[in-house]
């Protein structure tokens, strides 16, 4: 399995909104996908980030957000979601991006053992509110 040879030359830049959700919360904001494909050209999970600028520009530095990570349910807990993240970073340094940052629930153990494991620090917490 690997990214195939067109997404390690920089992902998908505007790729096309999945849902309704995505597509209104995510107008105006610059995205780039990267898809993990296996040799049957299968898709086995995304990672999708948003460049921060120009709101990381005051930071002095070129900053992306990791929006989410999927990969395909029968897959999990395989490493793929590690290979998949730390190749895009890979991808995303190679670029110019110093900073990259996500968001994860306190409660969601495999993704911070994750984002541990690629180097990822906490640096705040906060509070969701619902009604």
């Amino acid at each position: 399995m690997a990214l195939i040879a067109w997404m390690l030359a920089g992902g998908i830049d505007e790729p096309a909104r999945r849902t309704w959700w995505e597509a209104a919360t995510t107008t105006g904001i610059a995205l780039r996908r990267y898809e993990l494909w296996s040799d049957a050209q299968t898709l086995l999970g995304s990672a999708s980030f948003w460049d921060m600028q120009p709101l990381s520009s005051a930071w002095g530095l070129t900053a992306w957000g990791l929006l989410r990570v999927d990969i395909e349910g029968t897959r999990r807990r395989q490493g793929l979601a590690n290979y998949m993240v730390a190749e895009a970073l890979h991808d995303l340094s190679q670029e110019g991006v110093a900073l990259v940052e996500t968001q994860v629930a306190g409660s969601n153990d495999a993704a911070l053992r994750l984002f541990g494991k690629l180097g990822f620090e906490s640096h705040d917490s906060g509070v969701v509110f619902r009604r």
